[in-house]
């Protein structure tokens, strides 16, 4: 949690700091508190210093030259060159995180050295009422210098870390009768499902990632196949995990006829997987991130159960994503999307204790959206319809995120050109996967970043 742990530490360190702190007591003594609880403090000799979560001095000696501000790109990483030598701390809005080492931080506060570049990343634009301009850091070395540099919004960016179009692309491609993937419907040696899984395991691997067809017989029918198709994203801790799943098969017969296309149950969820996998590959991890791609949810939860059924015994899941049915979401009109936290009122999974926190923080304080649950809604419990359930009947913390039924749900109808109908406009649309991309890029941060100590 981004300067949580800062805090905590310092009211914990405060009653023997209270001495060096006293500015009555001794003038040249100054502190300055950053708005999310981060300390740095300069002594009566001279040496200024941040106070790590762990209660390390980091000394801070870095002399920043003129430096021209520069335009930073919003949604992508942007490289600063500061210049000069030393170290300094940077201090950091709400929306913007630097990336040390090829990770994404979710401190506040970062110590860098000025010999070497500095990654920004600004989150995107996405609320049409936000004014967000400029983004503001404040660097402290031998002197504090603030800075101020205009952000750049673009409808076409030049290497955007996610992408709605590309969700868009992804989703009619597969939807595309020719390219046959489509009638999903599980079965032993269902050719549609066959070759989808084949396709998505080669897109895997093509963003650098592990990626394997895992197959279980299911257990209630030993004639049928559970086929997974699974990534991995490995991190630093490789037994620690992030799952972020979702269905690709769809709705068979006899349920109201079956779908084909299936665009939005659950084509939109299977394609906002590949998006993120293509998003956070990018980056080096904490833990490991994995990617899973369910069969037989439809039947019965079966793909994602078997999954947990056969976790190794050495990892630890510390969060499970669900994506299903989600993509109609804001700015298109009368959309609502909802993220629905596991464990439920029958307190079925350990409750992650900062897990309401990050999704709230993620969508109203990182991407200034709205604050209205007519739009979002965050909240315990809901609807274990979903692959999430196998995850939080296990004990494993989980959030299903989604945007609710259509009238098209389980029908012939659920096609890519009603999802379009249904959100406004193609571009509505884009902007809806966008938005749920963005939720569930940061959220992943976040849990990613929990427990971390960032230098």
């Amino acid at each position: 949690m981004r300067g949580f742990s800062l805090f905590v530490l310092f009211i914990m360190l405060l009653p023997a700091m209270m001495g060096c702190m006293d500015s009555s007591d001794d003038p040249d003594v100054i502190e300055i508190i950053d708005e999310h609880g981060n300390h740095i403090l300069k002594q009566g000799d001279g040496n200024r210093y941040a106070v790590g979560v762990r209660g390390d001095r980091i000394f801070l000696d870095g002399r920043i030259p003129s430096f021209e501000p520069v335009t930073v790109d919003a949604g992508e990483v942007s490289i600063l060159n500061f210049g000069g030598s030393g170290t300094c701390a940077i201090v950091l809005p709400e929306f913007a995180f630097a990336v040390i080492n090829g990770r994404i931080a979710n401190d506040s506060i970062v110590s860098h050295d000025l010999a070497t570049p500095f990654s920004l990343i600004v989150a995107p634009l996405l609320n049409i009422s936000d004014q967000r301009t400029v983004v503001q850091i404040s660097m402290f070395g031998k002197e504090r210098t603030d800075l101020a540099m205009p952000i750049a919004y673009s409808d076409d960016p030049l290497d955007p870390i996610m992408s709605g179009q590309y969700w868009y692309d992804l989703e009619e491609h597969v939807t595309d009768d020719t390219e046959g993937y489509n009638g999903r419907y599980v079965g032993e040696g269902s050719p549609q499902l066959e070759r989808a899984a084949v396709y998505f395991q080669g897109l895997f691997e093509g963003y650098g990632l592990e990626a394997h067809i895992e197959r279980y017989p299911i257990s209630t029918d030993s004639d049928v196949q559970v086929i997974n198709v699974v990534a991995y994203h490995w991190g630093e801790n490789r037994d620690e995990w992030i799952v972020i799943g979702g269905h690709y098969d769809v709705a068979p017969p006899p349920s109201y006829l079956g779908t084909w296309e299936g665009a939005y149950d659950n084509t939109a969820g299977t394609c906002a997987v590949m998006s993120l996998a293509r998003g956070i590959s990018q980056f080096e991890t904490n833990k490991t991130i994995v990617f899973g791609l369910w069969s037989s949810e439809e039947e019965g939860l079966h793909g994602s159960g078997e999954f947990v059924d056969n976790l190794p015994p050495e990892v630890t899941v510390h969060a499970n994503i669900n994506l299903d049915m989600i993509g109609l979401a804001y700015p298109s009109p009368e959309k609502k999307l909802q993220g629905m936290t596991f464990p439920n009122e029958n307190g079925s999974a350990t409750e992650h204790p900062h897990f309401f926190w990050y999704m709230n923080h993620t969508i109203h304080d990182v991407l200034g959206l709205p604050r209205d649950i007519e739009i979002f809604h965050v909240r315990e419990g809901g609807s274990s319809g979903s692959d999430h359930t196998p995850f939080y009947q296990a004990g494993i913390p989980a959030v299903f995120y989604h945007s609710g039924p259509v009238s098209q749900y389980h029908t012939p109808a659920d096609t890519l050109e009603n999802m379009i109908n249904d959100a406004g406009s193609l571009e509505l649309l884009i902007a809806g996967f966008d938005t749920a991309l963005w939720i569930a890029f940061f959220t992943t941060i976040f849990l990613d970043g929990d427990g971390y100590v960032h230098p």
